[in-house]
């Protein structure tokens, strides 16, 4: 998790928040943090991850498309948990 929050500051001074790259980071960290148990704070990196794939890439790319078809598990995960 630490190494993916330092690739992305770095990515943050170096291409952007709005680059492809960062957002595939976003997604990474997310992938880790849905591993230990953190769905509502995946959700939101997935969430900002899909708004830039969306903005560079389009709807109908399939990275857009995975992360489209990954938010609802996700979201019904954190509610879940939220509730517990």
């Amino acid at each position: 998790e630490l190494l993916y929050r330092n690739v992305l500051e770095i990515d943050k001074r170096t291409i952007g928040e709005n680059h492809t790259d960062y957002a595939h980071h976003l997604s990474n960290l997310a992938e880790i943090l849905i591993s230990v148990g953190r769905y509502g704070e995946a959700l939101i990196l997935f969430k900002q991850s899909h708004a830039i794939f969306l903005q560079a890439l389009g709807e109908d790319h399939p990275h857009t498309k995975e992360l489209i078809a990954t938010l609802p598990v996700v979201k019904r995960l954190a509610a879940v948990q939220s509730q517990d």
